[in-house]
C-alpha cells in the first residue's frame, strides 16, 4: 500500500509541476474600464485601463485598443498603497494658431484642438490620485476630504472640477487644477458604493442600496429611489431620460425613470433578466443594452424603452421585466484534439460603439488574458430589421498568457525583416519563428530538385535523435568573453550560433560579454530571450542570467531609449508573471516538506526496535556454571597428576602397609 501511495503522490506532483510551468492564471482585474470617448460620438473608445494585483502593491495598466499593446504602467510609490476606484476623465484644449504676417492672402488663423486623457485613482487612506496620459505619471494628488476609503470619483466640466465620496459618506467637491476642497456634504446614504454625474453636469446620483440625486448647484436632495436590496455596483444614463443600475448578487437590471413629480421618490419603470449575474452593462444611443454574464457571455436587449410602452395604468404599477433578446458568445478549439467540442473564451470588457449610421450596431469586446488582452470591434449584429440576431457564436484562436506574438496565417508567408530605427536604436529582427520558416520551406517545395527533397527527409526523421543529443554534440565557445559570436547572432537572427552563446553558464563569461555588447544591440538580444522563454519556459533558468546582467549592464542605455515600454512591455509582463508563481510555488514546497517529513517519520517507526546486544540472565547463569564444572574437573585432574607424579612415594605407602 505505501508503495502505491508513493507513486500517486508522485504523479499529481508531476501534473501539478506542469500545469504551472506552462500555464498562468492570472486572476481578474480589481478596477477596469474604457476612456469616455465614445460618450460623445462615433469614436470607438481609445484605451482600457485597469488595476491589476501584482506581488506587492496594486498597478495601474493602459492598454491602446487598437493594437491590444501595453503603453502605460504606473506603480504607487507607497507599497501599501491600494486603489479602490478608477475614473477616466478628458480635457479639451484649443489652441488658435496665428498666421504668418509674410502670407496675409485671405489667410485666418487656424487652431488645434489637443485632448488630455486623465485617469483618476482613489486609495484606502482617503486620496485621490490624477494620473496624466500625456505625462506618464501623477500629476496632481487631492488631499484631506476623507478620513477613510474613497468610494469613487467624477470628473465635471471638462475635468477642471471632480466630485469623490468615501465610506464616511460624505461628497466632496474639488477644484482640481488647484487641489482644493471647495464644498463638502453629507449623502444621507449609509453604505455609499457608486458615483455618477448627468451629462450635463448639474445632478449627481449617490448610490448605495438606494439611490440619491442631488443638485449640484444648491447642493441639495431632490430625488431618492428605493433601489436594491443589495449593494449598487454601476449606474448608466440612457437617451429616454432613463437610468439603469446593477446590483450585487442580483439577476435584475433595474430602469429607473426621471419624471418629475411632486412626492420626491421615483419608481423602478421595468427590469431586465438575465441567466447569471451581471458583471457590466452598456447602453447606446438606441437604448440598447447590453450586460456581460459571469459566466463570460455577452446578453443583448432591443430597445430597452419597449418594456415599459404600455397605456393600461394598472398595469403600470406592475413592475415589467423583459428577458435578453439575444447571447453573443466567443468560442475556441483545441488544434491538437479535432474531436474535442468548441470551448468557451470568457469576455471580459465589452462597450457600444454608436454606429456612423442608422441601423447599424458594434460593439467593442475584449477577450482573453489580462497579460495581453486582444480587442475586437464585432459587427453584422442586427437583422434586417434592426433586432438583434436571436444566437451569435463567434471562433476565434486561443489567447495564451505566455505573451507569445501571434502571426496569422495568412500573414505567415510574407516577409520576414524589418528595420526599425530610432534616435540611438537600430533594430534588424526577423519575423517568422522557426515554425513559419518550416511552413515557408514547404511552401516552396515545388522549386527544390528531388535530390533536396530527400536531403529534407533524412534531416527530419533524424531530427529527434539530433534533439536529443544536441545538448552532447552543442561544442561550447571558450574564452573569456564571446561578444563577436553574440554579436554576430543578434545581427543576423543566426538561431543555432545564438544558442551556442547561451549555452555558455559560466557567469565571468557572461558579465564579460555583455560589457562589451555595443547599446544598439541590447534592445533586440532581451526580444530574443524573451521569444525562447514563450516557447519553451522550462530554459528560464539558463535564459534569466543573461536577461539579469543584460539589463544591470546595460540600465543607463535602457533608461534613455523612448518608448521603452512599448518595446519590452512583453518581456517585463513575462517576469512579472513567473515571479507571481513564487508564492504558490512556495507554499507547495512548504506542503511537499510536510509529506515528505510524514513519510520518513513513518520508515524509522516501521525500524525493528530489538537492540544489537541483548542481556539474559538466564543463559548467563548456566553458562557460569558450566565453567565452574570445568574448573572443578581441572582442578581434579590436576591433584591425580600430582599424586602418581612420584612412584618412590607409593613404594613407601605399600612397604608400610597403608595401601594394598
Amino acid at each position: 500500500m505505501a508503495g502505491k501511495f508513493k507513486k500517486k503522490s508522485n504523479n499529481s506532483f508531476a501534473n501539478k509541476i506542469s500545469t504551472l510551468a506552462n500555464v498562468v492564471e492570472v486572476p481578474p482585474p480589481i478596477l477596469a474600464s474604457f476612456d469616455k470617448a465614445s460618450d460623445k460620438n462615433s469614436t470607438p473608445p481609445s484605451y482600457l485601463a485597469a488595476v491589476l494585483q501584482a506581488i506587492d502593491q496594486h498597478r495601474l495598466k493602459i492598454w491602446d485598443v487598437k493594437t491590444s499593446v501595453l503603453i502605460g504602467e504606473y506603480s504607487p510609490k507607497q507599497v501599501d498603497c491600494r486603489y479602490t476606484s478608477l475614473t477616466w476623465g478628458e480635457s479639451v484644449e484649443v489652441t488658435e494658431i496665428e498666421s504668418d504676417v509674410s502670407l496675409r492672402k485671405k489667410r485666418k488663423g487656424a487652431s488645434t484642438t489637443t485632448v488630455n486623457n486623465y485617469i483618476a485613482l482613489g486609495t484606502e487612506n482617503g486620496d485621490i490620485e490624477i494620473y496624466s496620459l500625456t505625462h506618464g505619471d501623477v500629476i496632481k494628488r487631492l488631499q484631506g476630504g476623507h478620513n477613510s476609503k474613497v468610494v469613487d470619483f467624477v470628473f465635471s466640466e471638462n475635468s477642471k472640477k471632480g466630485y469623490s465620496i468615501g465610506t464616511d459618506g460624505y461628497v466632496v467637491e474639488w477644484d482640481i487644477n488647484n487641489g482644493m476642497e471647495m464644498n463638502k456634504w453629507l449623502s444621507g446614504i449609509d453604505f455609499v458604493t457608486k458615483l455618477n454625474i448627468s451629462k450635463d453636469n448639474k445632478i449627481l446620483y449617490v448610490a448605495g442600496q438606494s439611490i440619491n440625486l442631488f443638485d449640484l448647484e444648491t447642493k441639495s436632495l431632490i430625488k431618492t429611489y428605493p433601489g436594491h436590496a443589495t449593494d449598487i455596483r454601476q449606474v448608466v444614463f440612457s437617451e429616454n431620460n432613463t437610468f439603469i443600475t446593477v446590483a450585487d448578487q442580483d439577476r435584475f437590471i433595474s430602469i429607473w425613470g426621471q419624471e418629475n413629480n411632486e412626492s420626491g421618490k421615483g419608481k423602478t419603470v421595468s427590469a431586465l433578466t438575465m441567466d447569471t449575474m451581471p458583471v457590466s452593462v452598456s447602453v447606446n444611443s438606441s437604448n440598447n443594452v447590453l450586460a456581460i454574464g459571469e459566466d463570460g457571455i455577452l446578453y443583448l436587449w432591443n430597445n430597452m424603452s419597449s418594456s415599459n410602452e404600455n397605456n393600461d395604468k394598472k398595469k403600470r404599477q406592475k413592475i415589467l421585466t423583459k428577458g435578453f433578446d439575444s447571447k453573443l458568445k466567443i468560442v475556441y478549439l483545441n488544434e491538437e484534439e479535432e474531436d474535442e467540442e468548441p470551448q468557451l473564451l470568457n469576455i471580459m470588457f465589452a462597450s457600444f460603439v454608436n454606429a456612423s449610421k442608422t441601423g447599424e450596431c458594434q460593439i467593442l469586446v475584449g477577450y482573453g488574458s489580462m497579460v495581453k488582452p486582444k480587442f475586437e470591434i464585432i459587427t453584422d449584429l442586427v437583422t434586417e430589421s434592426g433586432e438583434f440576431k436571436e444566437e451569435i457564436s463567434l471562433s476565434r484562436s486561443l489567447v495564451t498568457n505566455l505573451l507569445q506574438s501571434e502571426i496569422k496565417k495568412e500573414d505567415k508567408k510574407a516577409t520576414g525583416t524589418y528595420t526599425q530605427s530610432k534616435p540611438g536604436v537600430m533594430m534588424t529582427m526577423s519575423l517568422q519563428d522557426e515554425e513559419d520558416e518550416e511552413e515557408a520551406e514547404k511552401a516552396g517545395e515545388d522549386e527544390k530538385s528531388l535530390e533536396e527533397r530527400i536531403k529534407e527527409m533524412e534531416i527530419k526523421s533524424n531530427k529527434q535523435d539530433e534533439t536529443s543529443t544536441k545538448s552532447k554534440k552543442m561544442v561550447i565557445p571558450k574564452g573569456e568573453s564571446i561578444q563577436n559570436m553574440l554579436q554576430q547572432a543578434v545581427h543576423s537572427n543566426d538561431k543555432q550560433l545564438l544558442e551556442t552563446c547561451l549555452s555558455v553558464t559560466n557567469i565571468k563569461v557572461i558579465r564579460n560579454t555583455l560589457e562589451r555588447l555595443p547599446p544598439q544591440y541590447v534592445i533586440p538580444f532581451l526580444n530574443l530571450l524573451k521569444e525562447r522563454i514563450q516557447k519553451k519556459p522550462q530554459r528560464g533558468c539558463y535564459i534569466f542570467d543573461w536577461i539579469r546582467y543584460t539589463i544591470m549592464i546595460h540600465m543607463s542605455y535602457l533608461i534613455s531609449v523612448p518608448e521603452l515600454t512599448s518595446q519590452l512591455g512583453e518581456l517585463y509582463q513575462l517576469l512579472q508573471e513567473r515571479s507571481s508563481l513564487m508564492g504558490k510555488l512556495s507554499q507547495l514546497n512548504g506542503r511537499l516538506d510536510l509529506i515528505n517529513s510524514q513519510f520518513v517519520t513513518r520508515n524509522q517507526m516501521k525500524i525493528s526496535q530489538e537492540a544489537e546486544v541483548v542481556y539474559d540472565e538466564e543463559a548467563e547463569d548456566n553458562t557460569d556454571m558450566e565453567e565452574d564444572e570445568e574448573e572443578g574437573e581441572n582442578d581434579e585432574f590436576d591433584s591425580e597428576d600430582e599424586f602418581y607424579e612420584d612412584g618412590n612415594e607409593l613404594d613407601e605407602l605399600a612397604a608400610n602397609g597403608d595401601i594394598e
